[in-house]
């Protein structure tokens, strides 16, 4: 999306250094609303070809001042975009660590059950002995 707009600077500006009159576009960029995210080489997808919402901009129909904007805009757009895709792997990452940790509690829950289950058959046998020795005692006593 962003080559477009690199092109088009690149081009003026060897062509003002040369100091030549006409500038002949490489190619026609289409800017909706006059932003870089939203430059395209063709129709925007999903969205009718509404020529009263769209600008075409021709190369040499730039200024410096209009190139420098464009230039700042690019940067812009390039600082929000590496701004997105470390937000996602941010997200993700964090995402990762969440089922990690709920993969491991249910392990741990797992573990603390079996144990328990454990500790209650033990007392169960505990319990039967002490009830055994204590109709031995009771037998040995009458």
């Amino acid at each position: 999306m962003t080559r477009c707009v690199t092109d088009a600077v690149e081009h003026i500006k060897s062509a003002k250094e040369k100091n030549e009159v006409k500038i002949e576009p490489l190619n026609p960029c289409i800017f909706r609303r006059d932003t870089p995210e939203n430059v395209c080489f063709g129709k925007v997808e999903g969205e009718s070809n509404n020529t009263d919402s769209l600008k075409v901009i021709s190369y040499s129909a730039l200024t410096t001042q209009e190139l420098e904007q464009l230039e700042w805009q690019l940067k812009v757009s390039e600082n929000k975009r590496l701004h997105a895709v470390a937000f996602v792997e941010a997200n993700q990452e964090k995402q990762s660590t969440l089922e990690s940790t709920i993969k491991d509690m249910e392990l741990l829950i797992k573990d603390l059950k079996s144990k328990g289950l454990k500790v209650e058959n033990q007392t169960e046998s505990v319990e039967g002995k002490c009830f055994m020795l204590s109709d031995e005692s009771n037998a040995e006593l009458c």
